[in-house]
């Protein structure tokens, strides 16, 4: 093993081969015979970076192994930064190699009154390495709003990296670069450097003592993560992590991070602690800051939608008549739907049905996803009250539906709700004796589903399929078990490709 410069390009002359006057006849007039033998001699235990960069070419040398000796005797800020970037631009770059330089950095710094500053430059750094807009990520936000359901749409927009979550479905969109399909693996490195560095720049400022700047690189690092889609389960604990250091940051960035990961419970069903993280957003201080009133009411939509999964209606009640005085909602088209599922979940179907039956009679005058979740909702009733040409009806809506999928504005969304319109069409077509368009139906949800990474969907489903064999006494036959075989096995890839990049 190669301890230090002189023995490393010894080492690796020979390998090649070479005597060292051939490798200076190589060199021509770049590197002199004296100084190739000061070098292997140990007379010259640090050459100059243009020298070494000219050996290590010259002689193969692979870049981890050369600047992972090189940095330990280098103090100088503008040379590190270099080898800094040399090695970030390595592929695969090398996590050992970048912590090592950021280390040698911040020991030239730390004597110095400018420690403080010089991490800002390293976070500075780390933004450059991210497709993701982090200082102006909560910027902007123009949504329309719409209605309410599930939150946390990963989408991509013009809106370059504001967060916009839209009150349908609700739906906090968080939106990325548009980016052509051809650049996607490049962004996805881009990102994995900067979750890195800012993971070493919270490290290395708390361990300083500047906390506000360790969560702020906490803070930043989980919105990168929370943009990937496959891996909603494992940023959300970066986002928790953030959350505990969440006293140190300013106001604005307090309520982001609440805000944001508030929403991401409310999306992986962990509705209490969307309750808990959201409420900090209601009980905030007022604010004129366009972002601060958008979040404040997503929160009371987000807060609406919990406490009816959680069953408590009074609760649910309550936020949504906040939700409609305090933010003049009146007349928001979606209301009427909210509305209607507060009905269903209070048994009181008749109330439910006329209103979700007056939305969907003016359907085409909003051409949004409130359209599915109408019909979800109105499918839901008539299953449970058996309204079999109720059913039938409600399926001449899905044309409407494949169109709505043609758009790119909130698309995971709108995927979700069809995905769930298929789940509801097996049920009813089981009801109408239709038992092998019901299949159909459901392995069609569960594809969907299983794009979105929703496992827990996909449990349900296969349960519902068992038992809707098990009622009507038949078997699987070897196609259906090899399809839910391939669903299960997207899946497992999916989970196996996440714990590799964690």
């Amino acid at each position: 093993m190669n301890t230090n410069l002189s023995s490393l390009v010894k080492f690796y002359r020979e390998k090649k081969g070479m005597s060292l006057s051939q490798l200076s006849k190589v060199a021509d007039s770049r590197v002199s015979y004296s100084t190739l033998s000061r070098i292997e001699k140990g007379l010259t235990k640090h050459p100059d970076l243009e020298t070494f960069e000219y050996l290590i070419e010259q002689l193969n040398i692979p870049q981890e192994e050369a600047y992972a000796l090189y940095v330990e005797q280098e103090n100088q800020t503008n040379v590190l930064e270099h080898l800094l970037e040399k090695a970030l631009q390595t592929e695969p770059e090398v996590p050992g190699l970048v912590y090592k330089i950021v280390g040698q950095l911040i020991k030239s710094w730390e004597n110095s009154d400018e420690l403080d500053h010089a991490l800002y430059r390293l976070y500075d750094f780390a933004v450059t390495y991210t497709d993701l807009d982090v200082e102006t990520y909560a910027g902007s936000h123009t949504a329309k709003r719409k209605s309410i359901r599930y939150i946390s749409e990963m989408d991509t927009s013009e809106q370059h990296a504001s967060d916009t979550y839209s009150s349908k479905h609700h739906t906090s969109e968080i939106h990325t670069k548009k980016i052509a399909p051809s650049e996607t693996r490049q962004t996805v490195k881009y990102n994995q450097k900067a979750t890195m560095l800012f993971s070493i720049v919270a490290e290395y400022a708390k361990q300083y003592g500047y906390l506000r700047m360790s969560a702020k690189a906490l803070l930043q690092r989980y919105l990168i993560e929370r943009s990937n889609v496959t891996g909603l389960e494992g940023s959300y604990y970066y986002g928790l992590r953030v959350i505990e250091e969440a006293g140190e940051l300013e106001n604005a960035d307090y309520l982001l991070v609440h805000y944001m990961v508030g929403i991401h419970a409310f999306y992986l069903r962990e509705y209490r602690d969307c309750l808990f993280l959201l409420q900090r957003i209601i009980d905030g201080t007022s604010s004129s800051d366009p972002r601060i009133v958008m979040w404040k009411e997503e929160a009371y939509l987000a807060m609406y939608n919990s406490y009816l999964y959680l069953g408590d209606y009074d609760k649910a009640e309550k936020y949504l008549n906040d939700y409609v005085e305090i933010f003049n909602r009146h007349d928001a088209p979606h209301i009427m739907v909210d509305q209607a599922m507060l009905h269903a979940r209070r048994r009181e179907f008749p109330e439910a049905m006329k209103l979700l039956r007056e939305y969907l009679h003016h359907y085409e005058d909003w051409q949004d996803m409130n359209t599915v979740t109408a019909v979800n909702e109105l499918l839901r009733v008539s299953i449970k009250l058996g309204l079999l040409a109720d059913m039938e009806a409600l399926l001449d809506y899905e044309g409407e539906f494949l169109e709505l999928l043609d758009r790119q504005e909130m698309k995971l969304i709108i995927q979700r709700e069809y995905a769930e319109y298929l789940r509801l069409k097996g049920q009813g077509l089981v009801l109408l004796g239709e038992m092998e368009a019901a299949v159909k139906a459901l392995f069609s949800g569960m594809k969907v589903f299983a794009e979105l990474k929703a496992e827990t969907e996909i449990t349900e489903m296969l349960h519902e399929l068992f038992r809707m064999y098990a009622q009507n006494r038949k078997s699987m036959d070897t196609s259906e078990l090899l399809h839910i075989t391939d669903i299960l096995d997207t899946l497992k890839h999916d989970k196996t490709l996440l714990a590799s990049q964690n």
